[in-house]
């Protein structure tokens, strides 16, 4: 009997242990039985298997210098033969190399079967799910497999490590999780492109737990951000082109700022939207009574713009005059909070509102359209939002169409100003790749196209010669700018009497070129005038911006009667605003300000500019001079222009100042800095040099910036706002 109850016993003990440790004891005796058999290949196997030499031999002429695809034909990702190239460099010649790289083939497969094991244990509630996985791997066929020197093995070590943490995150909602995943995704397709089956499939399911909440929009953000970046990168390494791979980043770091950027908050964007809205449905007229689908009434009501501004308060504590606790600062993160323990709010609030605006009851305030008679600027936005509007994406769907397609059209300017340019490209690279050009390029504004002309034009400045065809693209860019900002943009026609006659040859003299771009360019201003006036229809008398203490014509009389007064003025704006160079990193309406940006931006401009100082690649003395002083009569008319028409009279600061109307003269800025860099440096870079260096530095600050941008905006100071 006690015998009986020993052996009862201990079997108990067994079947404890093994729904215990069954599964991992199943794993290591698989990973044993692994071991041994590849020991038996080695002794028993005379030759390896042609796959192995084919992949070596990849390996090792990658290590002689030899780039895959154009040196010698390859059909698979790259990945493992750049990384096995300085092993097999070493054992050049030597058949050990088989042996050594077979043999660490074994080791990822083991470390494919952990991670087999763990997501069995820790994600399945059934152990033998881990046992069946482990019988499955297990098979023989697919042991000879793994031992083998081929890309597979390691795209599905990749595929098993980000599925851990895929199931790791969907447990405990931590963004590095899932940020692990995605990148574990990512690496497995440059091993091989089978992996975009699973990938797709693991997809699906992505877009259904983000659907079901299980997934964070911010955490997929974050997550897509990083191997979205590495395959540009990758893919840019491949583009010889400065104009093309400078275009292509322009591009790439755009789509980030498009998204990044909220709806609505860039300056006088609900405007703009509901100006392209309306002719992307082919109203080309103005009538103050006529409306919008209800959708687009809820997206405006549900992003209000200065979202910040409008969202956070000025101070801590109680309201002196109320005694009422104030909301919670945020200090230029998108976040609000009422009262100290009140609850928080943020971007993801505003879209939850208007995604559920069909469940409410409640009806927001009918818009109406604005007060904008420009079309020609709007027109890229509007075909992105008619496209949105086909396949039925809604009024969200209809501003970030609006806004690819505005970035399209930048991009495409700027890669004209970068074939055009025949000096200082690093320069007009550096600018384009701003984050402020950025934020204004990938949005509804009509800056983007705007800024776009801004820079072809000056780098048509760049040409030693000019001939007809570089004369009709200046004269268009020019026309162009002044029909979208009419009268401050007259002064770029004066631009090309810079030109000595012996660059010129035009068969138009500088002086007739001049009066008939001039021309051409208040023909359309007073015909984009009359066009409004004729076809604007309920708006009545049109209130002046500003409010009724703005009067021009008394203004620009205080101006002439006080010069010295009006110099005061100006230095005093400069001094308050850091002289805008300073504020190169306040987006929003002036109510979100990114102080790395702003710290770091004047730093990167002068690094553009040290890499213009090639002996060959900086403009002369005189042409540099005038287009200084082009640069000072401009951001003063800029200046001035505001004052008269928008400053109440005599007011000693100018209001509504922008640092983007000044990116042109930062240009220019960059571009002086570099001849008198060329003077100061004995310059060891060559032109060529430094594009690379342009295009890898500019690029990546631009990647930052659209990350900053979002984090202030979706993510915020979390640890703020919970301690």
């Amino acid at each position: 009997m006690e015998l009986k109850e020993k052996v009862k016993a201990g079997i108990g003990k067994a079947v404890t242990y093994w729904k215990q440790y069954g599964t991992e004891a199943a794993l290591w005796a698989d990973l044993i039985a692994v071991a041994v058999l590849y020991a038996m290949m080695t002794a028993h196997v005379p030759t390896q298997n042609g796959d192995n030499i084919e992949h070596i031999h990849s390996s090792f002429l990658i290590a002689q210098g030899q780039v895959p695809y154009r040196d010698f034909f390859q059909h698979h990702n790259p990945l493992m033969w750049y990384l096995f190239a300085p092993l097999v460099n070493l054992f050049a010649y030597n058949a050990t190399v088989t042996e050594v790289v077979c043999l660490i083939s074994l080791l990822v497969f083991l470390k494919s079967l952990v991670y087999v094991y763990r997501i069995s244990a820790e994600f399945l509630s059934d152990k033998l799910w881990g046992l069946a996985a482990a019988a499955v791997i297990a098979a023989p066929g697919y042991k000879l497999y793994a031992v083998d020197f081929r890309p597979d093995n390691y795209m599905i070590f990749c595929l098993t490590a980000g599925i851990y943490y895929y199931f790791r995150y969907l447990k405990g909602q931590k963004p590095f999780h899932l940020i692990a995943a995605f990148a574990w995704f990512f690496i497995s397709f440059l091993f091989a492109q089978k992996a975009l089956f699973p990938l797709a499939v693991l997809g699906v399911t992505g877009l259904y737990f983000w659907h079901k909440r299980a997934i964070k929009t911010a955490d997929m953000a974050k997550a897509l951000v990083f191997p979205l970046a590495g395959a540009a990168a990758l893919a840019l390494r491949r583009v010889r082109d400065f104009a093309k791979k400078g275009a292509a980043c322009i591009l790439l770091c755009g789509v980030l700022f498009a998204f990044a950027n909220p709806p609505m908050q860039t300056p006088d964007e609900t405007d703009h939207y509901l100006r392209t809205y309306a002719i992307s449905m082919g109203r080309f007229d103005f009538d103050a009574q006529r409306g919008y689908p209800e959708d687009v009434d809820e997206l405006v009501a549900a992003f209000p713009g200065a979202w910040v501004n409008a969202h956070t308060s000025a101070g801590l504590g109680t309201d002196p005059d109320t005694h009422a606790e104030q909301p919670f600062n945020s200090a230029g993160y998108a976040l609000k909070q009422y009262g100290k323990d009140g609850r928080v709010e943020s971007i993801r609030d505003s879209f939850e509102q208007y995604l559920t605006w069909l469940y409410r009851d409640s009806v927001p305030q009918r818009v109406t359209e604005p007060v904008s008679f420009l079309i020609l600027p709007f027109l890229p936005g509007a075909l992105g939002m008619a496209l949105a509007r086909l396949f039925e994406l809604g009024a969200l769907g209809c501003l970030y169409g609006g806004r690819l397609v505005n970035l399209l059209a930048y991009t495409a300017l700027c890669y004209a100003a970068l074939r055009s340019a025949h000096k200082c490209r690093p320069a007009f690279l550096c600018i384009m790749l701003m984050p402020m050009s950025l934020y204004m390029g990938a949005s509804l504004s009509y800056d983007a196209t705007l800024l776009g002309c801004y820079y072809l034009m000056l780098a048509l400045l760049t040409r030693d010669e000019w001939n007809d065809k570089t004369a009709l693209f200046y004269a268009l860019a020019c026309v162009f700018a002044n029909g979208t900002k009419p009268y401050i943009n007259l002064l770029w026609v004066v631009l090309p009497l810079i030109l000595r006659k012996s660059e010129w040859k035009v068969r138009f003299s500088r002086a007739v070129y001049a009066v008939l771009t001039a021309a051409g360019a208040l023909a359309l201003t007073l015909g984009v005038e009359q066009y409004g006036t004729l076809l604007r229809h309920n708006y009545g008398a049109i209130a002046r911006q500003g409010g009724t203490t703005v009067n021009g014509g008394a203004q620009l009389l205080f101006v002439l009667k006080n010069p010295l007064r009006y110099i005061a003025v100006l230095l005093g704006t400069l001094y308050e605003n850091d002289g805008f160079l300073g504020q190169l990193g306040l987006f929003g309406w002036k109510d979100m300000p990114i102080a790395f940006i702003s710290i770091t931006a004047p730093p990167v401009l002068l690094a553009a500019a040290m890499l213009c100082t090639a002996q060959t690649d900086t403009l002369g003395r005189r042409r540099m001079g005038w287009l200084g002083a082009f640069g000072l009569v401009y951001a003063v008319g800029a200046m001035t222009a505001m004052y008269i028409t928008y400053t109440p009279v005599g007011m000693v600061r100018i209001v509504g100042l922008q640092t983007r109307y000044f990116l042109p003269v930062w240009l220019l800025l960059v571009l002086a800095a570099a001849a008198v860099l060329r003077r100061v440096l004995a310059p060891r870079l060559t032109a060529a040099k430094g594009e690379a260096l342009a295009v890898t530095l500019c690029g990546w600050y631009a990647f930052a910036g659209a990350v900053l941008l979002f984090q202030h905006y979706f993510v915020g100071p979390v640890y703020t706002i919970y301690k």
